[in-house]
């Protein structure tokens, strides 16, 4: 295709309006009910960038450097914020200019999709011959092929899995891990909506020691934290927010539910994240969180469970699976090495 044309445009007034434009060329009007509202981390954000046909947006990026993120222990740009139409000449021209930017910055490598960070949307979903649930950023299936074909390879598998009530939950599955961690001094107890900063504070206290070393971990700030959870407030339902807390009252465990909003006639609970403190006398306590969430949330009248988002070496996966879960979807995160 001729005539193209990259344009950085750094006026969030114009970005938002061109991303419009370009989401209408790409999705339905169902479709797009299913699209994330879209956010930049400014903090990493380099720039933004679109290619035009005769002043019609066809695709854009964002481009991101973060400097706790190296592949190899290289310096490795990222690429975010991905949007493009199915024609592998405007994908091929764009990542050509991926290329350039990457390195103009030194850049061996090339990570995305990530929008600056695993604290925000990152991966593609290999495809959705299931409906999307909440959190999950709905994309084209083609996304996939145009980053193999501008030369990425896969890094990192994630899986979400469903565990529905049919799978004949044994409602005794964690009273033996309850019975041994409260025999320690522990105690469990409902996320405040009346002090809903106060543990969020606690939540991301815990949740930066607890993922330091999960791969591509950076550090966020509490500000940024607080920003991105202060938003479902109102969504969560506060008895599938569950947080224990050890004899001196410290936050060591959590896990962190929303409805999904998309069907609520499915009545389906997406378990966001869930995290212990790293110390092994905690090791096994979501053997009592992830029971207790399941019969919480069927006793509630949600028919199904859904653990999202689950990197292949996660222990949230064994855990999953222990309970007969299925898989629903399977994710991508893509590398390319810079030339």
């Amino acid at each position: 295709m001729t005539g193209l044309q990259e344009k950085i445009i750094t006026d969030p007034l114009l970005i938002r309006q061109y991303a419009e434009i370009l989401l209408q060329e790409i999705y339905t009007p169902d479709e797009l009910v299913h699209k994330q509202q879209e956010q930049y981390n400014e903090t990493l954000l380099d720039h933004v960038v679109f290619i035009f046909k005769n002043d019609q947006p066809l695709a854009k990026a964002a481009v991101y450097l973060n400097p706790y993120i190296r592949v190899a222990n290289k310096k490795t740009g990222l690429i975010g914020n991905y949007e493009c139409v199915a024609d592998t000449a405007v994908s091929g021209f764009l990542m050509k200019y991926i290329e350039s930017w990457a390195k103009e910055n030194e850049c061996a490598y090339i990570l995305g999709p990530m929008n600056g960070s695993t604290w925000d949307q990152y991966r593609f979903a290999l495809k959705f011959d299931t409906p999307p649930f909440f959190t999950e950023d709905y994309v084209p299936a083609y996304y996939v092929k145009q980053f193999m074909q501008m030369g990425f390879n896969p890094v990192a598998n994630y899986y979400s899995h469903v565990l529905d009530r049919e799978n004949g939950l044994n409602k005794n599955n964690g009273k033996e891990a309850e019975r041994m961690f409260r025999e320690k001094g522990m105690q469990m107890r409902e996320i405040s909506t009346e002090h809903f900063e106060r543990d969020i504070t606690l939540i991301y206290e815990l949740s930066a020691s607890a993922f330091q070393n999960n791969f591509l971990f950076s550090p966020v700030t509490l500000a940024y934290f607080t920003k991105k959870y202060l938003p479902v407030k109102n969504i969560i339902d506060p008895q599938l927010v569950l947080l224990v807390f050890d004899s001196l009252d410290q936050l060591v465990a959590f896990i962190f539910c929303l409805p999904d909003i998309y069907h609520s006639d499915s009545k389906t609970v997406v378990v966001k994240s869930i995290a212990r403190h790293n110390e092994p006398a905690y090791a096994g306590i979501s053997r009592w969180l992830f029971p207790e969430i399941l019969e919480r949330s069927f006793q509630k009248g949600y028919s199904r469970i859904i653990n999202a988002f689950m990197h292949e070496e996660n222990i949230s996966s064994a855990i999953s699976k222990q309970f007969r879960s299925q898989p629903y979807r399977t994710y991508q995160l893509f590398l390319k090495q810079i030339t």
